[in-house]
């Protein structure tokens, strides 16, 4: 890569394992053991649980300073290869769509303990990664939902489903599926792909 791209990320479950956290949690909490593809998404966790004990973990998970700051761990390597990308000159942001201000400074306050200050854009209830995406002029942008990346694909030409390998699915016509960190930033040497129909 010669020239500095705008390279976007998504929070939970690509950086932050928010994922394994609520699993945690649902044991910790609700004495209720499920397999991680339970926390996979918002929806699978909307689907497990009753709506309440839903936005208990998720609040647990996002908000709490012990669980969501204290607590969280990082998708492994996924800090080392985001420095590498600062180092080499990349500018990188996160778009995540955390329900509350609350959520997105823990996200930001877990962050800076990690040692870094990339810049975190939240998205509002109800509405789509585009509108952040198109103001960064992203070159590139990694999510673990597919809904997010539907709505992104006339708007970012390089996409990737992240999946990490105990919750893989089906991936999109629109984005590369990788599963682990080592393999996108060695996919993010071969920018811009050509486009997938």
């Amino acid at each position: 890569m010669t020239e500095p791209l705008n390279l976007g990320f998504d929070f939970d479950g690509v950086i932050g394992d928010t994922h394994g956290l609520m699993q945690e949690a649902a044991s910790y909490f609700l004495g209720v053991d499920r397999p991680i593809s339970h926390f996979a998404s918002t929806a699978a966790v909307f689907a497990t649980f009753s709506n309440e004990a839903a936005w208990f973990l998720y609040r647990t998970s996002h908000e709490s300073h012990h669980w969501g700051v204290d607590r969280l761990k990082p998708i492994k390597n996924s800090l080392h290869y985001l420095r590498l990308l600062e180092q080499d000159g990349h500018n990188l942001s996160i778009i995540t769509k955390r329900h509350s201000e609350v959520s997105v400074y823990a996200a930001r306050t877990w962050l800076k303990r990690q040692g870094s200050n990339i810049k975190i854009y939240n998205v509002p209830r109800g509405e789509t990664k585009v509108a952040w995406a198109k103001y960064l002029r992203l070159d590139f942008f990694v999510d673990d939902e597919l809904g997010n990346l539907i709505d992104l694909d006339p708007h970012v030409p390089n996409l990737v489903h992240f999946k990490t390998k105990h919750v893989l699915d089906h991936g999109l016509a629109c984005a590369r599926m990788i599963d682990n960190w080592e393999s996108l930033y060695l996919a993010m040497a071969t920018l811009p792909w050509p486009r997938i129909s």
